[in-house]
């Protein structure tokens, strides 16, 4: 497990534990509220991700067509930071539907970077910006555990979609020219399981931590044009560079509800 992947769990194994220990008398048994028809808002912020995406980038000849650059990148995206809210309904006791909005920022770093003769990477990508509404279902499962059994397991199943993917990238194309562009994909599906735990905190409000296995059922592609700074496009075009982006990873959120 990376070092980071582990201080995270030790930090969840801690709010867990002084949640069970904090958490006031329940009024009612627990879990009362996972019944048919019971609803509930939620919010959420990112704890962790391991992330990545793999890249293609074609740069042509604005002349000729011909290609000129054609590679393809291993990205790791490092969470920056997260945070979403949603709608939950009960369909049946322990069954929910749930919709849900979230934003996420993300760090690019790409692993093995090509490199220009003088040392430069090919391709330098900026921070990611997504946006991400999500339709899924929960299913706590027969399992209960902790003081008066308020801790559970849950399954679930997410349909993510993404509107637009947006990053600044520069290309250098030899050590001397530098071009500055925006890359904006897209919009594209992912499919994501996910697994967690819930606590009961009171009677209406339950703590969820949620791990999420994404994968991408389309891409985000982008043609984007490098610009030549300070040469007159009618002399020099631009380069054409088609640009697409496969994302997968697991992200983790802690994410509190709030039952009505």
């Amino acid at each position: 497990m990376p070092p980071f992947l582990r201080k995270h769990t030790l930090c969840l194994t801690i709010l867990l534990l002084c949640s069970c220990q904090a958490s006031a008398p329940l009024e009612s048994p627990p879990w009362q509220g996972n019944v048919a028809g019971a609803e509930s808002w939620s919010g959420k912020f990112g704890i962790f991700t391991v992330y990545g995406a793999d890249s293609q980038m074609t740069v042509s000849s604005p002349q000729t067509g011909d290609v000129l650059i054609d590679e393809t990148l291993d990205t790791k995206m490092i969470g920056r930071g997260g945070i979403g809210g949603g709608y939950q309904r009960f369909l049946k006791d322990d069954l929910a539907l749930l919709i849900g909005l979230e934003a996420r920022y993300t760090d690019a770093t790409i692993n093995n970077p090509p490199l220009t003769k003088g040392g430069k990477e090919v391709f330098e990508v900026g921070d990611v910006l997504q946006l991400q509404a999500t339709i899924g279902g929960r299913y706590w499962l027969p399992v209960r555990w902790g003081r008066e059994g308020r801790l559970r397991p849950f399954v679930g199943l997410d349909l993510n979609y993404i509107p637009d993917t947006d990053f600044d990238l520069v290309a250098n194309l030899n050590d001397a020219i530098n071009v500055d562009s925006e890359f904006r994909g897209s919009a594209y599906w992912t499919l994501g399981l996910c697994l967690g735990l819930s606590y009961q905190w009171t009677d209406d409000i339950t703590i969820h931590f949620t791990a999420f296995y994404e994968k991408g059922l389309s891409m985000a592609e982008d043609v984007v044009y490098l610009a030549i700074p300070g040469v007159d496009p009618d002399f020099v075009p631009p380069f054409p560079t088609d640009t697409s982006v496969d994302a997968e990873g697991l992200i983790g959120f802690l994410s509190v509800n709030w039952g009505f």
